[in-house]
């Protein structure tokens, strides 16, 4: 995939997009912070100087008891839009060691299965910039969303409508993550689902390897977008949906642009 054009142009467009949508993520998980015990909410810690965190709060488009979202098959062109939105951080060089707390994934799936599910999320981003971010998927025994010294994949149990929590910590100088957590809402059912669906399962879960892609997008140093309803970035997640696993072409753009490894 070459990418040869309007670098400048998509970097000012990041610079007035990152302040929005900063603020519109704010809002998000200021709505949600009446719900969580103050010693649970990373919003509410305290930080050290100089460090700042950002929450993602991943939902369906229409939030409703007990519903998951409504998957729709890619619509040209779609995925092929070279849009993105970028946040004001990137991972470190060399990457980061990442942990999933093993005990906290839902008895429904298998443990092997899930850490493949997420190990492939992984790679669909450091192919997309040609490094390693992301290297081998350790064990902990955390259970909460903190800044504790450890990047942290896990389940618990987020207010109702919510699919995914993510949390970013850095450095407000120099841009660097200092560390990410991930929480999966496990009040919904998950499962890791079959290529043969195509982009829409009609499994009525949430499918592993596509919501990962999405959170760790967040990682690497994108923000949502609004608009581009086909790309992995996309706000909004759905049940069944699996076509998220695969970036579009914004998706990909927007990392390397971040990584400065774009051709």
């Amino acid at each position: 995939m070459k990418f040869k054009f309007r670098h400048a142009l998509l970097a000012a467009c990041c610079a007035v997009t990152t302040s929005f949508l900063a603020f519109s993520s704010y809002a998000q998980s200021s709505r949600s912070e009446r719900e969580i015990p103050i010693d649970d909410d990373p919003l509410l810690q305290p930080l050290p100087r100089g460090i700042r965190v950002r929450a993602f709060i991943h939902t369906p488009r229409v939030v409703e008891p007990s519903h998951l979202g409504t998957c729709t098959p890619t619509i040209p062109p779609g995925d092929q839009v070279d849009w993105f939105d970028c946040a004001p951080w990137r991972l470190p060089p060399g990457g980061i060691t990442v942990k999933l707390s093993e005990s906290t994934i839902p008895t429904n799936l298998d443990k092997l299965a899930a850490r493949s599910a997420i190990q492939a999320a992984f790679e669909t981003w450091n192919t997309a910039v040609n490094q390693t971010l992301f290297g081998s998927l350790a064990s902990t025994t955390v259970k909460s969303t903190k800044l504790d010294g450890t990047n942290a994949i896990l389940w618990k149990r987020l207010r109702e409508g919510v699919i995914g929590e993510t949390y970013v910590w850095y450095d407000e100088t120099s841009g660097t993550v200092i560390e990410v957590d991930t929480a999966f809402n496990n009040r919904h059912p998950w499962g890791i689902l079959s290529d043969d669906a195509g982009e829409c399962s009609t499994e009525d879960k949430y499918d592993l390897q596509n919501i990962a892609t999405h959170e760790f997008g967040h990682w690497i140093g994108l923000d949502d977008v609004l608009a581009a309803v086909d790309l992995t970035m996309y706000l909004f997640g759905a049940g069944g949906e699996l076509k998220k696993r695969s970036l579009g072409i914004g998706d990909a753009l927007g990392a390397c642009f971040i990584y400065n490894t774009c051709e």
